[in-house]
């Protein structure tokens, strides 16, 4: 099984709000929050991140999140920088690994 950890909308505008605090310069928009699905939202990509605006920080989770916006026909990625403590809190779902090709891959 594949473990993907993903966000909620109450998740995300947390994220959002401890972001602020840490001072953190990739956040979601809160603009657009009342705008985003409430749905599950899958982190696609994260990296350990040092740095806010030039300035080194302490280090912290930099994640490609999809979500869906109301009235857009695509999904879209939003970047936003967390804490390790809220990354590894976050929930996950299970998807049963898929053998892509013939050879495994």
């Amino acid at each position: 099984m594949r473990h993907v950890k993903y966000l909620t909308k109450g998740l995300l505008i947390t994220v959002a709000e401890e972001g602020e605090r840490h001072n953190f310069n990739r956040q979601i928009d809160p603009e657009i929050l009342d705008d985003v699905t409430d749905e599950r939202m899958p982190v696609t990509f994260c990296m350990t991140h040092r740095h806010a605006d030039g300035e080194p920080i302490a280090p912290h989770a930099r994640c490609f999140v999809t979500l869906r916006i109301k009235g857009e026909a695509f999904p879209a990625t939003a970047i936003v920088d967390m804490t390790f403590k809220r990354f590894d809190s976050l929930p996950t779902i299970r998807f049963p690994k898929k053998k892509l090709l013939p050879n495994g891959v």
